[in-house]
């Protein structure tokens, strides 16, 4: 003859084991409150941050004797400022121009060697190391003379005629470091020269690094990806023919270096 099994029994069963867990909850958050009072380093004393990353997309234009401010956190204050200096000698016979970036505090420094600053590929990873120092602030420059002697015309500088290429970023918040990128794309010619900023990004947490080109996640998962905006000038902001091409990217500067000499 086979026997039922009381569902009162299980119910109770139930209960007793309920009971139970719940004890060794309360005792456990009662141990780790006690640690965490009397010192003791235990992981479950404070939560820990999770890394993530603020990605800007961006349009900006760094046009020859013209400034632009990067606000890499949108804290209201600028982290680097870039400068394109033009200068023109008498009867536009000569001149020279020059591409810099700078932070704007002690802190702030771009990823370089020497006086300049480094145009990175996309999948370098941006943290506390050697390269990160201050002083690395020239990017592209020129020098021309067209002169009766002949013209003659010298670039100069990692960023001379690139598309896609990073800065590595050091800057600070409330006076923590963190690290984070920015995309130009630049192109140096004749008697001046031409960038443009699209796009930015940043880690949250402090002290964590980030590789260029990343636009979300965190540097070690692998996540993001890399795209460009395509940069335009409205019918009023029509200064050369060359910044149309330079929106363009790789394929603009292959076309601006295939085009007429008499081509603006």
């Amino acid at each position: 003859m086979s026997r039922t099994k009381s569902p009162g029994k299980k119910r109770a069963k139930n209960r007793t084991q309920t009971s139970l867990s719940a004890s060794l909850d309360k005792n456990l958050h009662a141990y780790v409150t006690a640690a965490c009072a009397a010192g003791v380093s235990l992981l479950a004393c404070a939560p820990v941050a999770a890394a993530k990353i603020v990605y800007t997309p961006a349009n900006s234009y760094i046009l020859p004797n013209t400034t632009l401010k990067l606000d890499l956190a949108h804290s209201g204050t600028p982290d680097f400022l870039f400068s394109d200096t033009n200068f023109v000698g008498s009867f536009l016979r000569s001149g020279h121009g020059t591409l810099v970036v700078k932070g704007q505090n002690s802190v702030n420094a771009a990823w370089g060697t020497g006086s300049y600053a480094s145009a990175l590929p996309r999948g370098v990873r941006v943290g506390p190391n050697r390269h990160l120092q201050s002083g690395h602030t020239k990017m592209a420059g020129s020098v021309w003379d067209g002169g009766t002697a002949g013209a003659s015309f010298i670039s100069h500088g990692p960023w001379v005629d690139v598309a896609r290429r990073y800065l590595g970023l050091r800057f600070s918040i409330k006076g923590k470091v963190h690290f984070g990128w920015a995309r130009l794309n630049v192109t140096v010619t004749y008697q001046a020269t031409y960038a443009v900023l699209t796009g930015y990004a940043y880690e949250t947490v402090p002290n964590t690094p980030i590789v260029t080109g990343q636009t979300k996640g965190s540097a070690g998962d692998g996540r993001g990806a890399d795209q460009s905006t395509t940069a335009s000038f409205g019918p009023s902001m029509q200064p050369s023919a060359s910044l149309g091409l330079l929106a363009q990217g790789a394929r603009g500067l292959d076309i601006w270096r295939k085009r007429p000499a008499n081509t603006n």
